[in-house]
């Protein structure tokens, strides 16, 4: 259940993502490097204010949408929790398809992989073991990381952009 409402919550950012890589490969072909980081930023804007608007709709409505899906109480339940732990990553999602998308029509592909592999091996693995384990928080905590994960992949990938390296890649 809950990866179905994260595939319904991602599909805007797959959008912004590809319309981000179409304007900052076209601007840059067209040498207006300025242009690309604007079109990079508008991009990240658009895509996190209708995540977040996805985001509050999933958190505040988890419970009907779980039971959209199944009546069992103990699955709806957890799929309540999981729901609402994961609708607090959607607006940090936003800023990471965005910005990796801007990247990738930048020519910029290596970094964003590097971010995700590090966000998932040095960010939310150990996390899940720590918090679902080690603290004994069980399945929650292992949910938890994930909007820690994205997060950081999200801060990571922004403040790379922002610095601008990207503009004078050579593909």
């Amino acid at each position: 259940i809950g990866l179905r409402i994260q595939s319904f919550a991602f599909m805007p950012g797959f959008g912004f993502a590809i319309a981000a890589t179409a304007l900052v490969g076209q601007n840059l072909g067209a040498r207006n490097p300025e242009e690309a980081e604007k079109s990079g930023w508008e991009a990240m804007k658009f895509s996190v204010v209708v995540m977040s608007v996805i985001a509050i709709g999933i958190f505040l409505f988890a419970e009907f949408i779980a039971r959209a899906f199944i009546g069992d109480p103990v699955v709806v339940s957890w799929s309540v929790t999981f729901i609402r732990i994961h609708a607090v990553s959607i607006p940090a999602v936003g800023v990471f398809f965005a910005i990796d998308g801007a990247l990738r029509g930048a020519g910029d592909t290596r970094f964003p992989l590097m971010t995700s592999l590090s966000g998932m091996y040095l960010v939310r693995l150990p996390l899940s073991a720590i918090f679902g384990f080690v603290l004994g928080w069980g399945i929650v905590g292992i949910w938890i990381p994930l909007v820690i994960e994205y997060y950081y992949r999200s801060a990571v990938i922004a403040n790379h952009f922002r610095r601008g390296k990207w503009k004078t890649l050579r593909v």
